[in-house]
């Protein structure tokens, strides 16, 4: 009877398992075919949004405030979209930048009206555990410059999070100015943040313009940032526009990147 019981009781056991796992299997498929179905609407929707961007008309403003109301309707009702690489916009000249976390992105592009001075619109997109952020700039706003992103770095300082958008803004075919500024995520809102202590005060952003050519690689980096000693260095520019021999240093401390 003991045996019996013993033989029941594992019955019911690897019964009860079995249906466990075919459950857990279920809910897989079902995760796996719900993941498929939205990539292929993402999909779908990256090939409407570049047409959209690089379409041909005789009005080139309207064109781009339908693309920015549309790109960011589609953004703001697709949360997971940053996890999406959007290759058919890349490849219409969409620029995206994403934090080293996974859970900052910006999107720039530009807006086609400038000349050799180029103007870009961007969108900040944020995954938060309350709810998506988005913060759209478009080149209609008066701002000092109008730049697309490279890259995003992630630091912490004093136990908060922050943000390094690495800015590119191209006032010619000879001039550029490359930038960094600082962001933080706090009540639900995308902030600059005055972390840099300049000759003129405190600044969210710091960087310098310069000929074009110095660079040498379009693909390198102006400004370099040393993450483990919380340092920003980049070449000091001369009045000319080239590059001197000296290096303008930004280190942390005492809440501030201050300028050695």
């Amino acid at each position: 009877m003991k045996h019996h019981l013993s033989l029941t009781t594992l019955l019911l056991l690897l019964m009860g398992s079995s249906c466990q796992q075919s459950t857990n299997n279920v809910k897989k498929d079902e995760a796996v075919l719900v993941d498929e179905t939205q990539t292929s609407n993402f999909a779908m929707q990256d090939s409407i949004l570049a047409k959209s961007m690089n379409q041909d008309e005789d009005d080139l403003s309207t064109s781009l405030v339908n693309f920015n109301k549309n790109f960011f309707a589609f953004l703001e009702q697709n949360p997971s979209s940053i996890k999406y690489d959007f290759p058919k916009l890349i490849e219409g000249n969409m620029h995206i930048a994403n934090s080293t976390d996974g859970k900052f992105r910006i999107y720039s592009w530009d807006d086609n009206q400038g000349g050799s001075m180029r103007y870009f619109n961007n969108v900040f997109q944020v995954s938060n555990p309350e709810k998506q952020l988005l913060m759209l700039k478009t080149t209609e706003e008066e701002r000092p410059y109008h730049p697309f992103y490279s890259h995003i770095e992630t630091m912490e300082l004093e136990g908060k999070v922050y943000y390094l958008a690495f800015a590119r803004n191209i006032y010619s075919s000879k001039e550029v100015n490359y930038a960094v500024e600082v962001y933080h995520i706090e009540d639900n809102k995308i902030l600059p943040v005055k972390l840099f202590k300049t000759t003129d005060g405190l600044d969210y952003v710091v960087g310098d313009t310069f000929n074009y050519d110095e660079l040498g690689d379009p693909d390198k980096e102006f400004i370099q940032f040393d993450a483990q000693n919380l340092s920003f260095s980049f070449p000091q520019v001369k009045e000319d526009g080239t590059f001197s021999e000296n290096r303008v240093s930004y280190q942390y401390k005492d809440k501030f990147f201050i300028r050695k």
